[in-house]
Formats: C-alpha cells, sequence, structure tokens
C-alpha cells in the first residue's frame, strides 16, 4: 500500500483555510490526502506532514498518513511509532490496524501482523488488500486452511488475481502436489507475465523432481524479461539446471551463472561458495579467498568454511593476519575444537617472526648470516679436488 502525493493546490488551499480559523479533532474522519505543493518525493512529505503534525498533534489520521510514507520509505521503526501513536488516538479504525499489519509483516513479524490484520477485519476494514494480507500471513503462519478460505474471498471479488493462484500454488506445493502446484502457477502466470516468485518455485519444482530440462524451459522464458534477466537467484538457478543437466557443459559456463548471481547479490552464499571450490580447485587462491569471504559473509556456519578459509590465507597466500582471524572465529563457532587454539598460537609466533623481519636487528643477522655461507662457501671452493689439482 503507497501513500501517493495529490496534487491539486486548490484543495491544499482550502485545506489550510480552514485549519487557519480552527484546530479540529478529526482522527476518525476520512481526510482527503494532504500534500506540499513543493513535496516532489517521500522525504519532503514526511517533513511535511511532521509540521503539520506539529500544530495538530491530536489527529490520528496524521500520524497515519506520515506511517504510510515511512513505510513507503523503508523506515519501519519511524512507522511504527506513528501508527500506534494513531491507535492510540484512535482505536477504531481498521486502516490504521491494516498498516500495523503490513509494517509488522514487513519486519517479519507474521504472528503479530496477522493479529493487526484480523482486527483491522474485526473494525468492519473489507477490501481485497487485506484478505490478501490475511491469505499471506495464514500461509505464513503455516496455517494453510484459513489461508485458502481468504483466497476464495479475494477471488470472488477478483477472479484475474494472480496472486491467488500463486498462494495457491505454494500450498500446494508445500504437500507435494504437483499437479496442482504447476497448475495453479502457470495461471499466476497467464495474469501476470512477469510473476518472478511464480518462475522461480516452478524451476525449483521440476529441479526437485529432476526434470531439469523442463526447468530449463521456464528459466529462458524467464529471462527474456530484462529484469527478470538480472534477478541473482534465476541466476544462480540457472547453474543449477545446468549442473543437473549433465550435458559435458563447460565447468566454465556453470561458474559463470554463478558468478554472475553473485555480482547482482552478494547474498548468494551458496553461488559464492561454489565458485570459491572452483577457483581453489584451479590453485587460484586470491580469488577462491574472496569468494569464501562473500559466502561467509551471509551464511557464517557453513560447516568447516572459516577452517577453509584460514588454510587458504596461511598456506597459500601467506596472510597470517587473515589467517589468524579466521581461525578465531572458527573457535568461536567451534568451541568444543580444541585444536583450534594451537593454530591460532602458531599464527601469533608467525606474525611476530614477520614483524621481527622487519627490524634493523634482523638485517643485520641477514647479513651475518650471508657473510658466513660466503665464507664456508670460498673454504669449500678451496678444497675441492679440481682446485687442488691445479695447484
Amino acid at each position: 500500500m503507497r501513500l501517493t502525493a495529490i496534487k491539486f493546490l486548490g484543495g491544499l488551499l482550502l485545506f489550510f483555510s480552514f485549519l487557519a480559523c480552527q484546530k479540529v479533532d478529526v482522527s476518525s474522519e476520512k481526510l482527503p490526502p494532504l500534500a506540499s505543493p513543493t513535496a516532489t518525493n517521500t522525504t519532503q512529505q514526511i517533513a511535511f506532514m511532521s509540521s503539520i503534525i506539529e500544530e495538530n498533534p491530536q489527529v490520528a489520521e496524521y500520524y497515519y498518513r506520515r506511517s504510510l510514507l515511512f513505510y513507503e520509505n523503508n523506515q519501519l521503526v519511524a512507522a511504527q511509532q506513528d501508527i500506534e501513536k494513531a491507535l492510540s488516538l484512535d482505536k477504531n479504525n481498521g486502516n490504521f490496524f491494516f498498516v500495523k499489519a503490513l509494517i509488522l509483516a514487513q519486519s517479519k513479524q507474521p504472528l503479530q501482523a496477522l493479529s493487526a490484520a484480523l482486527m483491522a477485519e474485526t473494525k468492519g476494514l473489507r477490501k481485497v488488500d487485506l484478505f490478501l494480507l490475511l491469505s499471506r500471513l495464514y500461509y505464513d503462519t503455516s496455517q494453510p486452511i484459513q489461508a485458502v478460505l481468504y483466497l476464495r474471498k479475494v477471488k470472488e471479488i477478483l477472479p484475474n488475481n494472480a496472486e491467488v493462484y500463486y498462494y495457491q500454488g505454494l500450498i500446494s506445493y508445500d504437500v507435494a502436489d504437483t499437479l496442482n502446484t504447476v497448475r495453479y502457477m502457470e495461471k499466476a502466470l497467464s495474469f501476470k507475465t512477469d510473476y518472478l516468485e511464480a518462475y522461480t518455485y516452478l524451476v525449483k519444482l521440476y529441479l526437485k523432481n529432476e526434470k531439469p530440462t523442463i526447468a530449463l524451459r521456464y528459466l529462458q522464458k524467464a529471462m527474456q524479461d530484462a529484469t527478470m534477466a538480472k534477478n541473482a537467484g534465476l541466476n544462480k538457478l540457472y547453474g543449477d539446471v545446468l549442473q543437473q543437466l549433465d550435458r559435458k557443459e563447460e565447468k566454465t559456463e556453470i561458474i559463470a551463472w554463478y558468478e554472475k548471481a553473485v555480482a547482482l547479490d552478494t547474498a548468494q552464499w551458496e553461488a559464492a561458495y561454489a565458485v570459491a571450490q572452483y577457483y581453489l580447485s584451479k590453485k587460484n587462491y586470491p580469488t577462491a579467498a574472496n569468494y569464501l569471504e562473500k559466502a561467509l559473509k551471509t551464511r557464517k556456519n557453513i560447516d568447516g568454511g572459516y577452517y577453509l578459509l584460514a588454510a587458504v590465507y596461511e598456506y597459500h597466500i601467506k596472510n597470517f593476519e587473515q589467517a589468524k582471524n579466521a581461525y578465531q572465529i572458527a573457535q568461536q563457532l567451534q568451541p568444543m575444537n580444541t585444536n583450534i587454539q594451537s593454530d591460532i598460537a602458531r599464527m601469533e609466533r608467525r606474525i611476530a617472526y614477520e614483524e621481527y623481519k622487519k627490524t634493523p636487528e634482523y638485517q643485520r643477522e641477514l647479513t651475518k648470516r650471508k657473510q658466513e655461507e660466503n665464507r664456508l662457501d670460498s673454504i669449500n671452493l678451496m678444497n675441492t679436488p679440481a682446485i687442488n689439482e691445479q695447484k
């Protein structure tokens, strides 16, 4: 749900004239949306609404509107604070509870979001967006029967809504009903041809059932859309499909898709880890370490991941500081592995020695050692049979 700035100046001037005459409590009324004549982006609109709230601190509707703007700007904490303030002034407005549910859902709090959405319905709110939200939240909280009930309500109002069929497909996928999963996802795509999530689930479904040829067909169709072609998840899936096809493709082609996925989104840790393993096999250790770092940044507890990274830094790159850091993280993740402490101690000795090599004392020792080697070489040379014979 998005709040859009209304660009008619006449209504705005009328509103200001009204405010100049009196301050009123309209927290339960449906006021026309406010807009600033100079507000061209969300941040400016928030600033404008803040000035209105400062003059009218008891109007619930204004907090509600600013909450929507914060929500649009992904400032979820501020959005929640405003909607709570609106509700403290008016507990009977279903739209307020609906916005609270949206914010909580975006904040990954599905149970609390579901409670707020149900309260919106209790307060008399009846609209498709609410029913869709309820169906999603019931699905996210593993209550598929209730999700289906609300999907049917949406379908009665909007029979061509792609999201209805998508969620019916998800529910079918969860119960391993392949036939209906495909049917519903295909239906969703017929109403929304660029439905990324529907394509993703179809590809995953056919990969799971070891039918990569069909999965590839869906991927190729999805990739015809310029936006979806830049989706990291689909690029990673393309590499997975090529891997499963086993057509003796060059390994480099599969890795190229994984590298593209990571370039689009560094959170694609599985792709990053696969690329790291590939470069380790090619003995390209700096690149391997780079991709290992990317994978571990997203998924810290990859089994043996930090220990492997430490070994790469110690034995191949000779960066002992980085190796020590990696060993220390490995120790935090594996506190029962007492061997890691000895690895850390070894790195501390190597680091200390590297520091010693930078000192004048080491240089003197090096010079002395070189002079001694030259002296011994001279003695050996003098004692060789060839020189003795010449004498």
